[in-house]
C-alpha cells in the first residue's frame, strides 16, 4: 500500500507539472463558461427560453462541469503550490483564501443578481471571472502573484454554487419537478 501511495504521488506530481494537465483543466473551465453563457449572444444566459437546450439540461451540464472542474483541480492545489517552492505556511494561506471568501462573497453576488434581475448573467460573470483567476493562478511565479490570483479566483468562484442553486430552485418553482 505504501509503495502504491508513493507511485500515485509521483504520478500526480508529474501530471501537475504537465502542460496537458493544465490544458485539460482549462478546457473544462471553458466548457463551464460556455454552459453558463450562450456563446452566440452573451446577453442570453443559462435559463433563457430561446436557447437550444432545455433549462433542465443546461442546469445539469453546468453542475456536472462545475463540480468536475473543482474535483479535478482541488486535490492537486497543495502539491502544485509546493512545486512552485512555496513554504507550508504559504500553502496554508493560499488554501485558506477560498473558505474566507466563501463566507463573504455569495451574499454580495446575490445582491448584485437581485439588483440586475439577471442571475443567469451574474453566473456567467462569476464563471468568467473564476476562469480568469484560474488562468492567472497557473502562470504565477511568486507567492504574491499566487495570492492575488487566488483572491481573484475566490472572488468569483466561491459564489458559483450559490448562484446555480438559486437558478435551479427558480426553475423547479416555475416548471415543477425535482
Amino acid at each position: 500500500l505504501c509503495s502504491s501511495m508513493k507511485t500515485i504521488s509521483r504520478s500526480a506530481s508529474a501530471c501537475i507539472n504537465s502542460p496537458s494537465f493544465f490544458t485539460g483543466v482549462m478546457t473544462i473551465c471553458g466548457m463551464v463558461s460556455a454552459a453558463a453563457m450562450n456563446a452566440a449572444d452573451p446577453s442570453r444566459c443559462l435559463l433563457d427560453a430561446e436557447a437550444p437546450l432545455s433549462p433542465r439540461i443546461r442546469l445539469v451540464v453546468f453542475y456536472v462541469l462545475m463540480f468536475l472542474s473543482v474535483g479535478v483541480t482541488l486535490p492537486f492545489f497543495p502539491q502544485y503550490y509546493r512545486s512552485l517552492g512555496f513554504t507550508g505556511p504559504e500553502v496554508g494561506m493560499l488554501l485558506g483564501i477560498g473558505p474566507v471568501f466563501a463566507s463573504v462573497m455569495p451574499p454580495i453576488w446575490g445582491q448584485v443578481a437581485d439588483r440586475w434581475g439577471r442571475p443567469g448573467l451574474v453566473l456567467g460573470v462569476l464563471t468568467a471571472g473564476a476562469t480568469i483567476g484560474f488562468v492567472v493562478l497557473w502562470n504565477v511565479s511568486s507567492f504574491e502573484l499566487a495570492l492575488v490570483a487566488m483572491c481573484l479566483h475566490a472572488t468569483f468562484g466561491t459564489s458559483m454554487t450559490a448562484m446555480i442553486d438559486t437558478l435551479a430552485l427558480r426553475h423547479v418553482e416555475r416548471e415543477g419537478g425535482t
